[in-house]
């Protein structure tokens, strides 16, 4: 467990940043998910030199399909050490927040960047994380059937904030929550899932759909997964 909070905390670089295009109203006006509905099968992603600072150099815009993409987010977004239900939690957030966030970076010819801009992404990939993705395969969080922003962050302080708290956005999915981190301060924005939330729920055994609709309230899952994988390690490939 020692390992893996210093792992945590070596990829843990700054905070999410918000979308630019958290637009998209409700009948009644009130700001809702993305527009998009459904996952893509692939994605522009600018490469920037660093992905620890934000507006680093973009190197190269190379297109990736979708979940091989996401594999290589999930191991430097959170640590390959955490239980399976909490890295599958992470990859339905992930999955969702790109989705929903496509064309951000249209000015650079892409759609998202590879640093913590958007989300971090690295080649390098793990097993626990790889399978993680694979098990949900296809599965965004959805509210009235567009797939939402899924912020996420390192850890609160007992409970998570209202993305009007944060930012001017109110988001009907990202409403405060009790959470039962462990912690006393908080780490990041405090909006959406609290990733050391999502690690203490999947010990006491919740899986990670049960995670994601405690902090996503709300929503629902676009797709579910059809197939298992057999066990996996956390050596890096």
């Amino acid at each position: 467990e020692q390992m893996g909070d210093q792992i945590a905390a070596a990829l843990s670089l700054q905070p999410q940043m918000p979308a630019d295009l958290i637009e998209v109203l409700s009948s009644t006006g009130q700001v809702m998910a993305s527009s998009i509905t459904e996952l893509p099968a692939t994605i522009r992603l600018a490469v920037r030199q660093d992905p620890a600072i934000a507006e680093s150099p973009i190197v190269e815009v190379i297109t990736l399909d979708f979940e091989e993409y996401i594999k290589g987010i999930l191991p430097h977004e959170m640590s390959p050490t955490y239980p399976l239900e909490a890295l599958k939690a992470q990859a339905v957030a992930a999955r969702s927040y790109a989705a929903a966030n496509l064309g951000k970076h249209i000015a650079d010819g892409a759609d998202v960047c590879s640093s913590v801009h958007c989300q971090v992404w690295r080649p390098t990939r793990y097993e626990t994380t790889d399978r993680a993705v694979d098990e949900t395969r296809g599965v965004a969080a959805t509210y009235e059937a567009a797939i939402i922003y899924a912020f996420y962050h390192g850890h609160c302080d007992g409970h998570t904030r209202n993305s009007e708290d944060v930012w001017s956005a109110a988001l009907p999915y990202t409403r405060a929550v009790p959470c039962t981190c462990g912690y006393d301060y908080l780490w990041g924005h405090g909006v959406g899932m609290c990733q050391e939330g999502a690690r203490a729920m999947a010990n006491a055994g919740a899986t990670y759909d049960q995670i994601i609709k405690h902090y996503y309230t709300g929503v629902s899952l676009l797709d579910a997964p059809s197939a298992e994988l057999t066990e996996s390690r956390v050596d890096p490939s």
